[in-house]
Order: structure tokens, then sequence, then C-alpha cells
């Protein structure tokens, strides 16, 4: 049996570990925190909210970095310059293009504040909703799906699931590591 490394080059098939785990800890956080959130302190549901949304940005980061970063530089570039890369290769309808790039510069300011928390970020936090979670969590799907569909038109993947929202519940620790 060999063993199977920590990434795979592709990003698509639920072999991803790296990306895929990030996202699939953001869903059980997130399914977690609808379950307890009539039993939980409006502060605990912030912090909730924060470590889901840095969990999201974590797996897009990943996601995009994995597949959309031509750079020979040591450092992958930041998500914000990740995610202008994809748009420029991705073929989808400029309304959807539209639509995600609002839905994402909103996300990005609410990432940047949770990935860089600290005083000077107390107040943004603070206005932090489960609404807006709820978006930032469909926003991260529409964008592993947009991802996955790219790759299944340009490269001609196999993959093995419609959309990423029809693996998340499944068990990765069941997935078969002989490949």
């Amino acid at each position: 049996m060999s063993k199977v490394p920590y990434y795979y080059r592709e990003s698509w098939g639920v072999g991803t570990n790296l990306q895929l785990h990030s996202l699939r800890q953001a869903w059980r956080l997130w399914g977690d925190l609808r379950q307890k959130q009539g039993f939980l302190k409006p502060s605990r549901i912030t912090e909730r909210c924060v470590v889901i949304i840095d969990l999201l940005g974590l797996s897009m980061s990943q996601l995009l970095g994995q597949n959309f970063s031509r750079s020979l530089e040591p450092r992958i570039p930041s998500l914000e310059n990740l995610w202008k890369s994809f748009l420029g290769v991705v073929s989808l309808t400029e309304e959807k293009k539209e639509s995600l790039k609002h839905r994402f510069q909103a996300f990005l300011v609410f990432y940047d504040d949770c990935r860089h928390f600290g005083t000077a970020k107390h107040d943004k936090i603070d206005t932090l909703t489960l609404e807006a979670t709820v978006e930032y969590v469909e926003l991260a799907l529409d964008i592993w799906d947009a991802v996955c569909g790219h790759f299944r038109t340009t490269d001609n993947a196999a993959l093995e699931f419609k959309s990423v929202r029809n693996i998340l519940d499944e068990s990765e620790d069941e997935e078969s590591e002989d490949e």
C-alpha cells in the first residue's frame, strides 16, 4: 500500500485533502452552530462565525493557490490575487462573474479582519452576523463548484460529484488511501 500525499495537484475528487478538509471543517462547524445557536450567547455565535470564515478562506486560498498560482516566487499570492487569476481564466457568464466578484469582495473584508484579528478589528467583527456567515458559506460552495466546473470543462476531469455540496457530509476518514 502506498501512502497518499497530503495534497494533490488536482483539486477535485474526494482524495483532495487540505483544501477539502478545511472546507469540510467549516461545513461541520456551520452545521453545529445552526443546531446550537439558540443555546449560545451572542459572543459565542460570533466566535464560531469567525472560525468558520477563517476556514472557508483557508480552503479557498488553498484551492486557488494549488491551481491558479503560476508564480515561481516562493510566496503564494494573496487570496485576492489568486481570485483575480481564476476569474481571468474561468468561463462564466458576465452576470455570474459579477455576482461572485461582488460577494467575494464582501467576504474578503471579513476574512482579512478575522485572519488578522486584533483590537483594531473588534468593532468590525462585532458586526458579523449569522446571516452574513450563511452568505459566505454559500459563496465558498459556489466558488468550489466554479473551480471544479472549470476543470470539468477544460481538463475533461472525471469528477465524482456534481457539486461539492454532495460530498461535504461524507466521512473523509473512510476514503481509500490506495491510489
